[in-house]
């Protein structure tokens, strides 16, 4: 928990302080898919006047549920809300046993594809590293007019 907390805690630094409005709209990220036509979920955000006050929801629809015959349905996020939760209650799994094996390969694909990341960035950076040393190796042949600029152009 303690790692998942310090990787939450970097996002703000690898946005270099630019704002995203997805992480209001909880469902519109592309997570959420129409059940009648597959198409990803999007949010409008109402507001209500009563007689005394604004009231500020947002309801959830389909990104295409203006084609024709298409079901007009929207869902407010408490609803939404209620939905999800249901899903995950059906998917509880109540035997502990069977819950720990889970976390175990969860935990054991991660490091998995964690590794494999940090080898292909790893790989990336050494392609990087050859490619600046090749630069500047072209470079300074050109400086050194060792090649022609035509050639350097091509280069």
């Amino acid at each position: 928990m303690k790692r998942f907390v310090a990787t939450w805690n970097r996002v703000p630094a690898l946005l270099d302080g630019h704002a995203c409005r997805s992480h209001e709209l909880t469902y519109a990220g592309e997570v959420v898919f129409c059940g009648h036509c597959l198409h990803s979920i999007t949010a409008e955000q109402k507001t209500k006047m009563t007689s005394s006050l604004e009231r500020f929801y947002t309801c959830y629809r389909c990104a295409k549920y203006n084609r024709k015959g298409h079901p007009r349905v929207r869902v407010t996020e408490a609803d939404l809300d209620e939905q999800i939760l249901a899903v995950f209650d059906w998917m509880r799994v109540d035997d502990a046993n069977a819950r720990e094996w889970f976390g175990a390969v969860l935990r054991s694909q991660t490091r998995d594809s964690q590794e494999k990341a940090q080898e292909q960035r790893s790989e990336l950076q050494r392609q990087l590293s050859s490619v600046l040393g090749q630069q500047d190796r072209l470079v300074n042949l050109r400086l050194n007019e060792e090649i022609d600029a035509d050639t350097f152009a091509k280069k």
